[in-house]
């Protein structure tokens, strides 16, 4: 028996370079008494510095998208900012949130490869073999926008309303 020991990350180094480079130069140094603070836990890593993001939250790293990681989640509380960066899960123990993220993350790679984004590529993205359970996803990021808390959600937008279903495809919000 030839045994082999192999690395695999968890969260691609890209992704958690720029995130510890952010919250190292963008902390708010009027705050003494904090400074940048990395957390690992069993299914995330957490990077927090006191002050706001200089930056929309939304532009941050597409890398996790690109290793099909769940997508990162940033919040500010008070004058902290914080970065969750989530390790490798299926789609299945993701929560509604975290599903409408991801879907929008894929919708703004796609978009910044000029390719739409249809049930065929979320099903690719989230290696789902089920049709049905995709479209449920777009239908959660669509409802996500048409709703009150369209531009908290950060969602999908139908590139044509009036497109019938088989040959929809979506936007982010902010580019429809």
């Amino acid at each position: 028996m030839d045994l082999h020991r192999r690395m695999v990350e968890a969260y691609p180094a890209v992704a958690v370079r720029e995130l510890i480079a952010n919250a190292l130069i963008h902390q708010d140094f009027h705050v003494s008494s904090a400074g940048p603070l990395i957390e690992l836990f069993p299914d995330r890593l957490e990077i927090s510095n006191p002050g706001q993001p200089l930056m929309e939250v939304d532009q941050a790293i597409l890398q996790a998208e690109i290793e099909q990681l769940p997508t990162p989640d940033f919040r500010t509380s008070g004058d902290s900012t914080i970065a969750v960066l989530y390790g490798p899960r299926s789609t299945d123990s993701m929560t509604r949130e975290e599903r409408i993220r991801a879907v929008y993350w894929h919708a703004c790679l796609k978009f910044v490869t000029q390719q739409p984004v249809t049930n065929s590529t979320i099903r690719a993205r989230f290696a789902l073999n089920d049709a049905s359970k995709a479209s449920r996803m777009l239908a959660e990021a669509v409802e996500a926008v048409e709703a009150v808390e369209a531009v908290e959600a950060n969602m999908l937008a139908p590139k044509d309303p009036n497109a019938g279903r088989r040959y929809m495809q979506y936007l982010p919000y902010w580019a429809a």
